[in-house]
């Protein structure tokens, strides 16, 4: 025989002057059938986890007979994932608005954090009108986005002014990682009068960025630079002295977070004479440091040098023969080199050491020019024919002695 309904008193609403008793039939065990509910579950560390979907009744239904805490936590409960035996499901705030239920974490979600949602509607004595299904339901907490301002140039190598006619590369430095593979069409030179130059640049499968993708190396094509090449000789070198140049560098060349750049950048050049001299470290000025102090020693060259190389190609040893550690810097200008020692200058003997693979602007090493032209019987240069000098192997070293300062 069918057991008869079971009926509990679900609780009393003054609505009017009216007391309205209210029969609220136990659900057997078996009644799970229902519409399913909806998830709207939290994303950032402020928001809430929300569960739509219930019958339009089952808000005045919870006012009425509102679990008690241990009843909404079976309801609904949020546990961290993964886990584990005995796992308290997380403590906070159950309430109903605009048909909904929901739930505020008494200390805000960790970024990051992994959680499972469970509704267990079975675990409420629901009207059979308002019953729904059991969901289960994974979210994760995202990381919080911060605010980037868009990236942009920070500056081109060698800066405004005046270049030799004969420059070899260019150095073009972002504020943030930008995206490989769209440089050479993102990147032009123009004549002063708008004309883009066509094919400056040597178009590398594999472009040359530093390891923070924030600056990358654009070699202009040597066989229109060196004298005696046949590009050079048939289509003459890409401008003459005298010219103006802009470096143009598009807007919408995107970063590698997909972002376009700021805006678009332009930066004139004014063509100078060829540069066809290897640099001499014997003519820098050197403004040496006392010892017992950690003031910088300073480097002043005669002519702008390659920037990355300027920093890397300089050394200084100390008395025992180890490199001095500290920060070293070039100046906007990229004529001057200052290195800030880490520890204090030690009294004895230095040395200051130049590799010969240092560079200036148009290629030309310490160890050798860039190109070396053959002169005709009369002593005029021979355009026809360009011989290489063998490199020099051997650092120049400059020798300097640190006393203390005297009192």
């Amino acid at each position: 025989m069918r057991e008869a309904p079971r009926y509990r008193l679900a609780g009393i609403v003054g609505l009017a002057g009216l007391v309205i008793v209210r029969g609220v039939r136990a659900r057997a065990a078996d009644e799970v059938d229902g519409p399913s509910i909806e998830w709207q579950v939290p994303a950032m560390p402020s928001d809430e986890l929300v569960v739509a979907g219930l019958p339009a009744t089952a808000g005045a239904w919870l006012e009425v007979q509102p679990p008690d805490w241990d009843g909404w936590r079976r309801l609904l409960s949020v546990r961290v994932l993964p886990r584990r035996d005995g796992t308290p499901p997380v403590g906070g705030r159950y309430r109903w608005q605009e048909e909904r239920l929901h739930f505020k974490p008494r200390f805000p979600w960790k970024a990051g954090q992994q959680l499972e949602a469970t509704w267990n509607p079975a675990e409420v004595e629901w009207p059979h009108a308002m019953s729904t299904k059991a969901s289960r339901q994974e979210f994760r907490i995202a990381e919080p986005q911060i605010a980037r301002p868009p990236t942009e140039v920070t500056g081109i190598s060698p800066p405004a002014g005046l270049v030799p006619q004969n420059i070899l590369k260019f150095y073009a430095t972002f504020s943030a990682p930008m995206s490989r593979g769209g440089a050479y069409a993102n990147i032009r030179l123009e004549s002063a009068a708008g004309e883009p130059l066509e094919f400056p640049f040597v178009e590398l499968a594999e472009e040359l960025w530093d390891p923070t993708g924030q600056r990358l190396t654009l070699l202009l094509d040597p066989a229109r630079i060196k004298h005696g090449l046949r590009p050079r000789e048939e289509q003459g070198p890409f401008w003459n002295e005298g010219d103006q140049v802009v470096l143009c560098i598009a807007a919408g060349w995107p970063d590698a977070a997909g972002r376009p750049l700021a805006s678009e950048y332009r930066q004139c050049l004014s063509i100078g004479p060829a540069d066809e001299v290897s640099p001499d470290p014997l003519t820098w000025d050197v403004e040496l440091p006392a010892a017992a102090g950690r003031d910088p020693l300073r480097i002043a060259a005669d002519e702008p040098l390659d920037e990355p190389l300027f920093v890397r190609r300089v050394t200084v040893l100390g008395p025992d023969g180890e490199v001095v550690q500290g920060v070293v810097e070039v100046s906007p200008d990229q004529t001057g080199w200052t290195l800030m020692p880490d520890s204090a200058w030690l009294p004895g003997d230095y040395t200051l050491e130049i590799d010969p693979r240092l560079e200036d602007l148009c290629g030309n090493s310490v160890g050798r020019p860039f190109e070396v032209r053959r002169a005709d019987a009369d002593g005029a240069a021979n355009d026809a024919v360009t011989l290489d000098q063998p490199s020099a192997d051997e650092p120049v070293r400059l020798m300097f002695i640190l006393a203390p300062a005297p009192h």
